[in-house]
């Protein structure tokens, strides 16, 4: 059964997509109201008894002609969910552009009550009212099938319109999900499922989805965070898809560019756990099997703190906080932390600006996380490869520790770039993704590893692109540097300020 507040459900999700948008709150208002709702009561003769029936047929958008949306028939139907199923029909062909204004009918009836001869003389007589109000229409008002209705009820409804219209050599447009015999379209009644499976098939396309989606089910997992003092603890080195690649024993290596760190809690298979010995020490034990099986982060900003003494625990129980969110600051790469001058293909063609070390020596000691998303198209054109980028990121972490103390926690790029004609380019990422900016996935991905406070972070780009991908993944302190700025024409969701005005702000 569809709830009451459906519609009230779909405002609400109408609203928080709203946040993304530059729509003004007048003409939100306009766009999440029906255009009009029609209630119609008509009388069947049926089984020597009138039967009324009630229907419903609500145009939301006529933005774009003819609105369409199908028909269902369930005796759970009301006026609340035609408009909120309406609503949506406008917004799934706005998303995806198709050129329909959106629609939806509703007949108030359990099919199951009715033989196919009653359901026929219902659904004509449903239709008749429909098409004298212009609900029905090929330039208009197309319906389809939905729940409870197919390929009949739409052939039935054709031929009411044809009958009515005996001269509008369109009148077979008037619906959609005809038989094939009737002016159908092979392929059509199978179409929704199509859909699923065409879902499902890209989910599983992408493994770092399908990993999320799992949460790690049934795989180790190590619960990690940001530490403190990195030369004391076991820090870890994670890809991007949040699978440990290296663990560094506590002062293993001074160098290493790590501050996250093995928080003691494990969540590992049983049968990893098998072992002749007593007494074990599970990250060394992990470090051995490290090549063998997979190990995920978890990350948490939750505060630890362990205590072996009783000292320990009584200075912990004075100065004992509750944790709260940490605060995060996301830089873009080119333009921001490095000259983008020239492409940056090997370690050497490196130069981090000034004003970026003076701004991380101020924010060094405040625990904050540093995050860089960067797009890099040249790994799709066949410029560079993933291993050579993640080389420079290494060497640029060394820069930037030497200068300040600190380094970047984190990097995350974009390898995708759908635009063809490049010698060298690699297919598999010639695509339209979700992460290069200024779509949010990487945002959004980052968000969840690091498990973020959106108010909490600071957005930190020189174009638009940087801007609108940190407002779309719902951060309101978005940063515009004026000094390296270009490509900004679209309405401002961002400060602009100069380096100087940004580690004044920051402090």
């Amino acid at each position: 059964m569809i709830k009451q507040d459906f519609l009230g459900t779909t405002n609400k999700l109408f609203n928080k997509a709203l946040k993304y948008t530059d729509i003004s709150e007048d003409l939100a208002t306009r766009i999440r109201v029906c255009n009009s709702t029609y209630t119609i009561n008509f009388g069947v003769k049926l089984r020597n008894k009138i039967h009324t029936f009630t229907g419903w047929r609500s145009v939301h958008s006529e933005h774009f002609e003819p609105a369409k949306g199908g028909i269902r028939y369930d005796i759970n139907s009301n006026q609340d969910e035609v408009e909120a199923l309406a609503a949506l029909m406008t917004y799934k062909c706005a998303i995806i552009e198709v050129p329909y204004g959106g629609s939806k009918g509703a007949l108030k009836i359990n099919p199951k009550d009715w033989t196919k001869p009653e359901i026929e003389k219902i659904t004509r007589r449903f239709a008749q009212e429909l098409i004298k109000r212009d609900l029905i229409n090929p330039a208009q008002n197309v319906p389809a099938p939905d729940v409870g209705t197919g390929e009949n009820e739409m052939a039935w409804i054709a031929d009411e319109y044809r009958r009515i219209f005996p001269t509008d050599i369109n009148a077979l447009a008037c619906v959609t999900g005809k038989p094939i015999q009737k002016g159908g379209l092979v392929g059509r009644s199978e179409a929704t499922g199509r859909g699923v499976q065409y879902i499902i098939r890209e989910f599983f396309r992408h493994e770092e989805d399908f990993i999320k989606a799992q949460k790690y089910k049934n795989e180790n997992k190590i619960f990690s965070h940001k530490t403190s003092h990195k030369f004391d603890s076991d820090v870890i080195v994670v890809d991007k898809k949040n699978i440990i690649k290296k663990i560094f024993k506590k002062k293993s290596n001074k160098k290493i560019l790590s501050n996250i760190s093995i928080s003691g809690i494990f969540f590992l298979k049983k049968n990893f756990l098998y072992t002749k010995k007593i007494k074990i020490d599970l990250a060394h034990l992990i470090l051995k099997q490290l090549n063998k099986t997979k190990f995920y982060s978890y990350f948490s900003n939750e505060k630890f703190s362990d205590y072996g003494t009783h000292d320990r625990y009584n200075k912990l129980k004075k100065n004992f906080k509750l944790s709260q969110k940490k605060i995060a600051i996301v830089f873009d790469r080119d333009g921001t932390i490095i000259s983008e001058k020239k492409f940056v293909n090997s370690p050497r063609k490196l130069k981090v600006f000034k004003k970026f070390y003076k701004l991380v020596k101020k924010i060094n000691k405040k625990n904050i996380i540093l995050i860089c998303i960067t797009n890099q198209s040249g790994i799709a054109k066949g410029f560079i490869s993933e291993k050579k980028l993640e080389k420079i990121h290494s060497k640029l972490n060394s820069i930037i520790y030497k200068k300040t103390g600190t380094f970047i926690d984190r990097y995350y790029y974009c390898p995708h770039y759908p635009i063809s004609g490049y010698k060298k380019e690699i297919k598999k990422l010639k695509i339209i993704c979700k992460c290069r900016k200024p779509k949010p996935g990487l945002f959004l991905k980052a968000i969840n590893d690091f498990n973020l406070d959106k108010k909490n972070i600071y957005n930190i780009g020189n174009t638009k692109s940087d801007m609108y991908a940190g407002y779309r993944a719902g951060i309101k302190k978005n940063f515009l540097l004026s000094e390296n700025k270009k490509n900004i024409s679209y309405k401002k969701k961002y400060i602009e300020l100069s380096y100087e005005n940004l580690i004044s702000k920051l402090k």
